[in-house]
């Protein structure tokens, strides 16, 4: 299967036909406006970042310039494609996602707080390690 973001719609699943099959575009009754990444486990589980509550990937610059507390989210999605749960929320426009080596924790880049976040899978913990920021950077 492929799966593909799809801007102020969500995530689709596509047969290999290029038929879309199967579609996620809510989470927890909220819609899935702003995805922008997405990785999976080994487990099939398939995780998803949507980078704001606020605004589709189009107005980045909107979501960037309101300069308020984060609205993103690291979403689960199981192997069958029948649930999805909130892993983490509160994040700064998570553009980026991909499972770490030993399958313990979700890796996810926070733009805007120029951050990475680790989220362990089982969602209870999460760490965030600053980027190196080049000389004369704030």
């Amino acid at each position: 299967r492929l799966l593909a973001c799809v801007s102020g719609r969500g995530v689709c699943v596509l047969n290999d036909k290029g038929v879309a099959e199967k579609w996620l575009e809510s989470v927890d009754g909220e819609p899935l406006a702003c995805p922008l990444a997405l990785t999976a486990a080994a487990d099939g589980t398939i995780y998803v970042t949507d980078g704001s509550r606020h605004n589709t990937p189009a107005r980045w610059l909107q979501d960037l310039m309101a300069n308020r507390k984060g609205s993103g989210r690291l979403v689960a999605w199981d192997a069958d494609l029948d649930k999805a749960h909130v892993v983490a929320d509160g994040l700064n426009w998570p553009a980026g996602a991909v499972v770490s080596h030993d399958e313990s924790e979700v890796w996810v880049t926070e733009a805007w707080a120029h951050t990475l976040c680790a989220v362990a899978r089982s969602g209870r913990e999460r760490r965030q390690e600053y980027l190196h920021r080049e000389a004369g950077g704030r």
